[in-house]
């Protein structure tokens, strides 16, 4: 984002296409399987250009410290850092994103971290004594105190959700940004101002857990209507029956299709649906495919892995990707809506993909998986790119259709006289070459 800041300070956050990760602490080997969305640390996913961490957080007292450890569902992820306690702290992983930032190369890059509250599921449904929001707080300031660089904690208070939805990359250079998914009564009160982008109706778990589109609406001020602060798609498992019975990847990535469009009609300069209203997010995660709705999920079955799952979204992501950057896309649907920016595509949460002929289950081996799908993101921020139709039905001129053996989808695309698979792109197909800096 460094680079981006030098050429277009004014740029809004929202506009920006940002790659992320899904779950960015649970790490092969620090978790189990089923639980491990990711091979790399912290600081070789921000190496390879993810500027958006997904951190899940639950109290820790243990050893008399008010602390907070970092899991994944029900799990304690491991501390792949080395601590005594074997358990990830909150703190560990603060002080490691801001150690990387603070190096000379990187102070002027910006990275959001989205904190959840996991020791609840819903809204309101905090413990007796619930403090939270002091550990978060506490914690980030504690690690502040020991940081050269600067400082973002006063920031994040400093700055409302509407100040939030229209900051510039100038304004947010250099910081380290919370979106919030936990209760802060203090911001309730009055008595803060503010502690990062308020997203704690997220958890509504009824109405946005596992939901191919949802908006989600942030308290403003003085009693007004509130801010949609965040358009979103989290379809992750069998609860979304698809024409198959159960959730397919063509189910997938049509939904990530639908709100691909959204985020690149939205916050295009020059498109006429241009909303700028809130920012996009687009989960590409998967935790299962099940056969059916009685299976369980609580068994090792590979099927079941998210890394298992990505290895298989990755490229059909990737092939659209590549359409949509490419000056002359094979794709027919595609055009530049009179657009006068790039582009966006929002922010894209990833998992980790292993090697699709075979489990690698390394980092090294399996990273040319990954990382050049990143920087495909990234190239939305420097390069024209082009967006399919959508009807005034609401239906996209692509999809995916599900295929009974690999790929298991196929890419097809809308003329007005049924539906066709789609050429292959520019360069025959989505390929994942070696990463180069």
């Amino acid at each position: 984002m460094s680079t981006l800041a030098r050429q277009n300070p004014v740029i809004r956050l929202k506009e920006l296409s940002i790659p992320g990760t899904h779950d960015s602490c649970s790490r092969l080997g620090f978790c189990k399987p089923i639980s491990t969305t990711q091979y790399a640390t912290l600081e070789q996913q921000l190496d390879a250009g993810i500027r958006f961490l997904d951190v899940r957080i639950k109290v820790d007292d243990a050893g008399g410290t008010k602390g907070l450890k970092v899991v994944h569902g029900m799990e304690d992820v491991g501390d792949y850092y080395g601590s005594q306690t074997g358990r990830l702290s909150f703190e560990t992983v603060l002080t490691r994103i801001h150690g990387w930032m603070n190096q000379p190369e990187h102070r002027d890059e910006c990275v959001i971290i989205k904190v959840v509250d996991c020791d609840t599921q819903d809204l309101n449904a905090e413990r007796a004594g619930y403090d939270t929001h002091t550990r978060v707080h506490d914690i980030w300031k504690r690690v502040e105190a020991g940081s050269p660089g600067k400082k973002s904690l006063d920031f994040n208070t400093q700055h409302s959700t509407a100040e939030f939805l229209e900051m510039t990359l100038h304004q947010a250079k250099g910081r380290l940004l919370l979106w919030r998914v936990f209760k802060d009564p203090e911001v309730l009160q009055g008595t803060r101002k503010a502690f990062g982008l308020d997203l704690y109706a997220l958890k509504n778990e009824a109405r946005y857990d596992n939901n191919p589109y949802f908006d989600v609406h942030s308290p403003a001020p003085g009693g007004r209507a509130q801010w949609v602060s965040l358009r979103g798609q989290s379809l992750y498992t069998w609860k979304f029956k698809g024409p198959q019975q159960t959730l397919t990847y063509a189910d997938k990535m049509n939904a990530v299709v639908h709100r691909l469009y959204d985020a690149w009609c939205g916050h295009t300069e020059g498109v006429s649906k241009r909303t700028e209203d809130s920012y996009c997010l687009n989960e590409l995660n998967i935790a299962a495919i099940y056969q059916s709705s009685g299976d369980r999920q609580d068994v090792e079955v590979e099927r079941y892995y998210p890394v298992t799952n990505a290895t298989s979204i990755h490229p059909l992501m990737g092939e659209l990707l590549e359409q949509m950057l490419a000056p002359q896309p094979t794709l027919p649907t595609l055009s530049h809506k009179g657009a006068r920016g790039n582009g966006s595509v929002g922010i894209i949460l990833f998992d980790w993909a292993d090697d699709p002929t075979g489990a690698l289950r390394d980092f090294e081996k399996t990273r040319h998986f990954n990382e050049p799908l990143y920087k495909k993101v990234i190239a939305f921020n420097f390069q024209p790119s082009k967006v399919f139709d959508r009807d005034s039905h609401g239906v996209d001129s692509i999809r995916y259709q599900f295929l009974d053996a690999a790929p298991h989808a196929e890419l097809q695309y809308q003329n007005g006289h049924g539906w066709h698979r789609a050429p292959p792109p520019p360069s025959a197909g989505f390929e994942i070459s070696t990463l180069t800096a």
